[in-house]
This record gives structure tokens, sequence and C-alpha cells, in this order.
């Protein structure tokens, strides 16, 4: 049941908007910090990190690239150099994947799928499976470029909101829609991370 839930989501996402690896090359072609702001509860992350970003620290080579991953864990960060590998996909039509270590034990490796790209947004969905108890379940991870991760498609303090969206960022609707995550984990707040109040409505 799990392996058919995850095929549905990765074709609801080709088919609605088919990523490639040009898109998964953009996703990270920035020399800012890029954001996890939203992730499926999974224990293979601390439950107490905050403000998860992965950096890039020195030019690509080829599908290759060189990362630093930061996170707060009890006001204080934490730092380390990965590695991330890019991937075109196996079969024509599939989306791209890439690979790095987990978030909290560098001695292994997980390999994301390249599920959504907002390209006006700057803003990516990664999908991954895991074995929990035996079970292999989909996870997802929603990642924002730091110079859009505090902007939204509405105010932020708009007590009557048109839709739902009013109120959501770039990508946050798609995560919902190809996740089916009603209670993501935010990682990503803007006071914490950067010691700054959001800005006040116009």
């Amino acid at each position: 049941m799990r392996l058919f839930q995850i095929h549905i989501i990765m074709m609801v996402a080709i088919s609605t908007d088919a990523v490639t690896l040009v898109h998964l090359e953009k996703a990270l072609n920035t020399t800012d910090r890029i954001y996890l702001y939203l992730r499926t509860k999974d224990e293979m992350y601390r439950a107490d990190a905050k403000c998860m970003y992965l950096e890039p620290n020195r030019p690509n080579e080829g599908y290759q690239y060189f990362l630093e991953r930061g996170y707060k864990v009890n006001k204080q960060w934490r730092k380390a150099n990965i590695t991330a590998t890019l991937a075109g996909p196996e079969r024509i039509g599939d989306p791209p994947t890439i690979t790095l270590t987990r978030p909290h034990d560098t001695a292994e490796l997980i390999t994301y799928t390249m599920i959504y790209w907002d390209e006006d947004g700057k803003c990516f969905i990664l999908l991954y499976t895991r074995e929990v108890h035996g079970n292999r379940k989909s996870k997802c991870e929603m990642y924002q470029w730091n110079e859009k991760v505090d902007e939204r498609r509405g105010p932020i303090f708009s007590h009557t909101p048109v839709n739902r969206e009013t109120v959501l960022r770039p990508c946050e609707q798609e995560y919902y829609d190809y996740c089916k995550d009603p209670k993501p984990v935010i990682v990503y707040d803007m006071i914490e991370c950067k010691g700054t109040n959001p800005p006040l409505p116009k």
C-alpha cells in the first residue's frame, strides 16, 4: 500500500510539472543559503534541530556539489561540509535525484527525488523513502532560497484571507498537495534563524 502511495505522489508530480536534471541544477545555483522550511516527521532528524540549511561553499564539479549543512540546537549552530551528487532519471520521464549524507549521520547516504521546482519562488520539494519498522514510507522536504524564504503570497498578519494561498509561501500549497502531509514539521523561523522580525503589513 505504501509503495502504491509513493507511486501516486510521483505520478501527480510528474504529470503536473515535470522536473528534469536542469531544474535540479537550477535549484542549487545560488551562493546563499537554501533553507529547509517544511519536512515530514522523521526519526532521522533531531526533533530540536531548527534553521537547517544547505549552502554551496565552493564551485561544483560537474554533477558533484560541495555544500555546508548547518542547523541550530539549543541556540548553538552546528555545521559540517558534505558532498551531494546529482543524477538524471533512470527512465525517460522520471524526475532527477540528489544523493547526500543524512542530517545527523554523515556515514549514511540518502537519495532524494526532486518532484517540484518553482522558478519564481526559488523553492523545491524533495521526496525520499525510508524503511520504518519493516515498511517503506515516503517522506517530503520543502526547501527555499534565502532571498525568498521570508516572502509569502499574501500578508502574514492578514486575519481575513481571501483563500488559503494568501498566507502560504511558494511551494507550500504544492507540498500539501503532493505529500498529503497535513501536519509537517516547520523547521524555519525568521526570528529564530535570523534574529529579525517579519515585516509589518503595509
